[in-house]
């Protein structure tokens, strides 16, 4: 069955610490459904009974930093997630429904932006420490290639995924910042938002449109009260890759694949506290995928995004990387990503918002990582990771960090 949200990882570093692909489902077509959190090595949803299915999963966290930023230092997070999933047709109700239930659990310690100071945070999974929903959702398949949506779910499971950076573990590389960061009521990890969304495909095309509560971050009070944040995504896909036959559902069968997105956020109490004022703004992401020898992938990818808006404090971003998979003789399930990430930083903003030291800000925030995901057993892997990130909140000095995330399964 298909493998769900959030993202593998422990890390683990010595010195003094949200999902990974998830394949579209029927009804997403070529713009598939990727956490921000990399959920590659996310268990699938195990068979309990007829139509009944669980999956779950437990990752721990150190990250360091070395040198530069606010500060040198060392901290570390945990957290799980447990989920169950009711197959309608499976289980003899009707076809086409599916209802599925997960929570998320955080323990965490030092936010690691405290230590680099970077907006474009190296670490994808910190969050404050809470136990909370995380998804409550029914997809019901209208029919072929219609698919409709409904409940608190998590917003980058179905806009904005780079599949081919999945294993980065830098937050920009999930959600772009000129969301995560202009819109800090959005509903991604480790928050979700109520809404709805209406997806259609065809072999190599696909469209969503959808419409989610305007601050995620409390999820059952002033529901409707607190604006909304409206997304439209439109994708082609063509050529195969790795011998995936034509059609093949899921992004990662595609040899290319090309989105477009839009968004407008549209926020009535801008005064209150993590609100922002209304703003909108646009994204795109190319992938190409190509089978090498050996059984050897290379993935490659490509990111932008704008909120021009004078109120947003980053107004663009780009990123770019590569994947490269088994790279080594019998190492089939291991991983080799690069990745680079520019954020441009609108500085009368910044100094509004953060409480900076004096002096120019730099134009632009840019962060590089290079990260290798080895995995030990099935149900377990090791990711070692190392960051540079030049002109933090473009003050700071640059920052090197190193992250070593354990991520475990359970069956």
């Amino acid at each position: 069955m298909r493998r769900v949200v959030i993202s593998a990882l422990l890390s683990i570093m010595v010195a003094s610490k949200a999902f990974a692909f998830t394949p579209a489902e029927q009804g997403q077509g070529p713009v598939a459904k990727v956490p921000g959190i990399p959920a590659s090595l996310l268990p699938a949803y195990n068979r309990l009974a007829d139509g009944w299915s669980w999956a779950g999963h437990l990752d721990a966290e150190s990250y360091s930093n070395l040198a530069g930023g606010q500060a040198r230092g060392t901290t570390a997070n945990l957290l799980g997630q447990l989920g169950g999933r009711l197959d309608t047709g499976r289980a003899g109700l009707w076809t086409g429904g599916q209802f599925t239930l997960t929570g998320l659990g955080i323990l965490a310690g030092a936010d690691p932006e405290g230590y680099s100071a970077a907006l474009q945070s190296p670490s994808n999974i910190y969050a404050p420490s809470r136990l909370h929903l995380y998804q409550l959702s029914f997809r019901q398949q209208l029919g072929a290639g219609v698919q409709l949506r409904l409940g608190y779910d998590d917003i980058n499971h179905y806009f904005d995924v780079v599949g081919n950076a999945e294993n980065l573990l830098n937050s920009a590389f999930g959600f772009t910042p000129t969301i995560t960061e202009n819109v800090p009521g959005n509903g991604s990890y480790p928050y979700s938002a109520l809404g709805a969304l209406i997806g259609l495909h065809g072999d190599h095309w696909g469209t969503k449109l959808g419409i989610f509560q305007g601050d995620a971050q409390h999820q059952f009070t002033h529901t409707f009260a607190r604006g909304y944040l409206a997304l439209w995504e439109g994708g082609l896909r063509w050529g195969s890759a790795s011998g995936a036959s034509e059609g093949e559902e899921g992004d990662d069968g595609a040899a290319y694949v090309l989105k477009l997105g839009a968004w407008h956020y549209r926020q009535p109490h801008p005064e209150l506290p993590e609100l922002s004022p209304s703003t909108s703004g646009v994204y795109t992401v190319w992938e190409a995928r190509r089978e090498l020898t050996q059984g050897r992938r290379l993935g490659l990818f490509l990111q932008g995004a704008a909120a021009p808006q004078t109120i947003n404090r980053i107004p663009w971003q780009l990123a770019l990387g590569l994947r490269l998979q088994q790279p080594f003789p019998g190492r089939s399930g291991d991983s080799l990503s690069l990745g680079v990430t520019r954020s441009w930083l609108r500085s009368a903003v910044l100094r509004a918002d953060e409480d900076l030291p004096a002096g120019p800000i730099h134009p632009a925030e840019t962060a590089y990582e290079l990260t290798y995901v080895a995995q030990l057993r099935p149900y377990l892997s090791v990711q070692p990771d190392i960051q540079f990130i030049h002109r933090p909140q473009g003050v700071y000095p640059d920052a090197t960090a190193a992250l070593l995330r354990v991520h475990l399964e359970f069956f």
